[in-house]
């Protein structure tokens, strides 16, 4: 059974609590009496959550309880959001019929609302009851198991930062190996083809790859390097495509080309230059596979191609390779502990003779694993050397029992070490393939929707903030590796190391499941399922709902040429799965990329990414209305869809926080009324070249925090009563990223109003301004670009199709800040 986590979402159901008082909107009193009731239930348990998760390890009967316990909380979590989410909505139809003039109709209106609301709070009132009910029964068995109160930790609500620093990285003890390995590549009279690094995993394998990959002799003795990541999926076809679309910077379309093709392809490319391919991550034991690629690489071709695998098991190795493979050993004790004094002390050797020693006793027990050393010494950070190393190594590390899954256990006590809010965060990642790259913007408000993040104080860190500042917390605790940044410095993706994804795995178990290869069968969702990734599902069935599917909270679907999401499969969707806080695209599975790549080959690869990512996303053509029944969906993402419009039933999803439309090329107007879903917080519409105006009232949704495209309206051909003026951006200050303003050829004098549009947005920080009408009036544009003045914080402005004599008076102020692009 897998660990239960439920101190965040009990203080979770608090804060619910907590803001039903705070706000007096139980109507009735039976129902106050029964929140009150609820929330001294929840305070009595949420007491002792803390010492309950920290003994189940050791107690299967407390972890038991804890299993019957979660499923008393979510279905309580969600009771309050279907309280919570009735109310708003309520009190938005009682604002809408405020501004309306007092009429008989709208007075019989009101007292048909009011009725309804009662009805509702007196079945509220029962239900709640029911819930505290089950939750005090579960409550009162939790005396036989001698639980303590235990204050939380917190979440460093108020710990701020403005950069972002990346954690210490080094390597150590693989410089003779490195050598070992190049004088093999480079020896011409050497019959090695197929060179096989095995280790078990955290050895170092793909660290040491990578030292060879980007070493300059065999840069300069390989005019071709090439870098494939193969994980378990091992398909011969595929391997070669990667590897000539890679070499090729082009785009293979075509889901039946033949081998025969790829390989001659490859050969065009490849013939007369001496190559390096280096396959990371192996797992295929086929020898016919093998023969099949090793023809494709190696025969006919240039004298001295070398193929670099690394895998953990012997028997792919021999398979590959009659050369006796490069068996890759541990560090040394004292390799590890340099390795710990970098990581912990910054490189400077601890004076106390009684930490050195102490601290060699706990390197010698991570068993010269880097990644296991890695580990621990970012958890010791964290403890006092004097005081707590000797603590550790005599009670923690000495508890792992041996075998073949210790450096798996060793990992896990770090993991043991996270507060319960990070330990939520780290297992959802189980969803995402192994090796493939995370979006990291993404990711982060998958957390927030599920309620993972703590509250903050919003006028010191937004959810966003906090939510950065927990997978830095992961990331530099190990659990996450090669992060990446844009050219504005924002973090963007990363990746696990395959180990942490296996514990992600392990500690999640049945409460986040990532299905693929189903060939018609779903594998067992059970009621305590919460969180669904379908990477790969039969192409005739789909993936099918069951009974157990309806607890739901995430469901993250496959979509490619083969396996499309099945229509009117949406509606089942809507109607089956009334819990979800998530639904969109599942992440696809690793692509192979080069590790160092520039110039052309550069922006190849990002057209191809986006290529494949167009193709990863749910395949929805047309959204029904009963979408809005979706009452807790706070994040829906249907980006590089086909759909025209969006149906204006979405706007009755009041928690919704993420909509991202991103590359639905044929979508034409967004719903009316977009200013009801007043906790939207980021609007992706990069690439919605159809997108005329925006809906009238945007300014309304003051949550905003991006906006990445906003269409001014044409007059001629938008009715200015459904259309929004570019004026409504002025409010919006809490505006960050990049922003795009379309259509400013279609602003005339008139509609100049006065003030600064974007001059408050202080988290902005690229914007581009497009004019498309090459007749447009030059003095009305410079006129505009006057009053589109941005926010000194910015970093980087593009400007398009501007057809003004002059530049705006601001511009000299900026120039030498910024990036430039006219």
């Amino acid at each position: 059974m897998a660990e239960v986590i439920l101190f965040p979402i009990g203080k979770q159901i608090l804060g619910k609590l907590s803001d039903f008082a705070v706000q007096e909107i139980g109507l009735l009193w039976t129902l106050k009496k029964e929140l009150k009731k609820l929330e001294g239930t929840m305070s009595t348990i949420q007491a002792v959550l803390l010492d309950a998760e920290k003994k189940q390890k050791h107690n299967e009967q407390i972890k038991l309880w804890l299993s019957n316990l979660s499923e008393a909380m979510y279905d309580a979590d969600d009771l309050l959001d279907d309280f919570a989410t009735h109310e708003a909505l309520t009190q938005q139809q009682q604002q809408q019929q405020n501004d309306m003039s007092c009429s008989c109709s709208t007075v019989v209106s009101y007292l048909a609302s009011l009725s309804k609301r009662l009805l509702y709070g007196l079945k509220m009132a029962h239900d709640i009851k029911d819930i505290r009910e089950k939750l005090d029964d579960i409550s009162a068995n939790r005396t036989q198991f001698n639980l303590e109160q235990v204050p939380p930790a917190g979440d460093d609500d108020g710990d701020e930062r403005e950069t972002i620093s990346s954690p210490p990285s080094c390597v150590v003890g693989r410089e003779a190996d490195k050598e070992r390995l190049i004088s093999v590549l480079l020896n011409d009279d050497d019959d090695t083809h197929v060179l096989p690094i095995v280790g078990i995993g955290g050895m170092g394998k793909t660290t040491l790859a990578q030292l060879l990959f980007e070493d300059d002799r065999i840069k300069q003795n390989f005019e071709v390097r090439q870098w494939v990541y193969v994980s378990e999926r091992f398909i011969v076809k595929n391997v070669v495509k990667k590897i000539l679309e890679s070499v090729s910077s082009e785009t293979i379309q075509g889901e039946d080309l033949q081998l025969n093709f790829l390989k001659d392809r490859l050969r065009q490319h490849i013939e007369g230059r001496r190559s390096l391919f280096i396959l990371d991550d192996v797992w295929e034991e086929d020898s016919q596979k093998w023969g099949l690629l090793k023809k494709c690489l190696l025969v006919g071709v240039s004298k001295g191609n070398k193929v670099v695998l690394t895998t953990r098991l012997e028997t792919v190795a021999r398979t590959a390779s009659t050369t006796e493979p490069y068996r890759l050993g541990g560090i040394s004790v004292d390799e590890a502990w340099d390795l710990m004094v970098h990581m912990v002390f910054n490189g400077q050797q601890p004076t106390s003779q009684s930490v050195v020693e102490i601290g060699k006793g706990i390197a010698k027990k991570c068993r010269g694993v880097p990644l296991a050393v890695n580990t621990i010494g970012n958890l010791l950070r964290r403890k006092h050397p004097e005081t707590e190393w000797s603590f550790f190594l005599d009670n923690e590390l000495s508890s792992i029992p041996e075998g073949e899954n210790y450096v798996l256990s060793t990992l896990r006590l770090s993991y043991n070490y996270l507060p319960p809010h990070l330990k939520n965060c780290f297992a959802y990642c189980s969803l995402y393939p192994k090796g493939c790259e995370i979006d990291i913007p993404a990711l982060v408000m998958m957390w927030i929707a599920q309620g993972f993040v703590g509250s903050v104080n919003k006028a010191v860190l937004s959810a966003e903030d906090m939510a950065l500042q927990y997978f830095e917390k992961l990331w530099w605790g190990s659990f996450f590796q090669e992060v990446e940044r844009d050219e504005l410095g924002k973090i963007t993706t990363c990746k696990m190391h395959d180990l942490m994804h296996d514990l992600a795995g392990l500690v999640a178990e049945d409460r986040i499941m990532k299905i693929d290869d189903l060939n018609g069968m779903v594998p067992a969702i059970t009621t305590r399922t919460r969180h669904v990734s379908v990477t790969s599902c039969n192409e005739k069935d789909g993936f099918q709902m069951q009974e157990e599917a309806r607890q739901l909270r995430t469901l993250l679907l496959t979509r490619s040429k083969s396996n499309l999401l099945m229509k009117g499969q949406h509606e089942a969707i809507v109607h089956n799965l009334r819990r979800l806080r998530v639904l969109g695209p599942s992440p696809r599975e690793p692509q192979s990329e080069p590790v160092s790549r520039g110039g052309l080959r550069n922006a190849m690869m990002v057209l191809k990414a986006a290529i494949t990512f167009m193709e990863a996303s749910i395949n929805v053509i047309e959204l029904s209305d009963s979408i809005g029944e979706l009452k807790h969906l706070r994040y829906l993402d249907i980006s590089k869809n086909r759909v025209v419009e969006i149906p204006d039933s979405l706007t009755t999803l009041i928690n919704l926080q993420l909509l991202n439309l991103t590359g639905c090329n044929k979508l034409k107007r967004l719903p009316r009324d977009m200013e009801k879903l007043v906790n939207l917080r980021h609007l992706y519409l990069d690439g919605c070249v159809e997108l005329s105006y925006m809906p009238k009232g945007i300014g309304k949704l003051t949550s905003l925090q991006t906006l990445t495209l906003f269409m001014v309206a044409d007059p001629s051909k938008v009715d200015h009563d459904v259309a929004a003026l570019l004026e409504e951006l002025t409010v919006l200050n809490h505006l960050g990223g990049k922003l795009t303003i379309k259509g400013l050829e279609h602003l005339d004098y008139k509609s100049a109003a006065d003030g600064w549009y974007l001059k408050e947005k202080k988290r902005l920080r690229s914007l581009k301004l497009i004019w498309r009408d090459p007749n447009q009036d030059g003095a009305v544009a410079v006129a505009w670009m006057e009053r589109l003045r941005p926010h000194s914080n910015l970093r980087k402005l593009e400007i398009i199709g501007y057809r003004g004599m002059s530049f705006p008076s601001w511009a000299s102020d900026i120039s030498d800040k910024h990036y430039y692009y006219l």
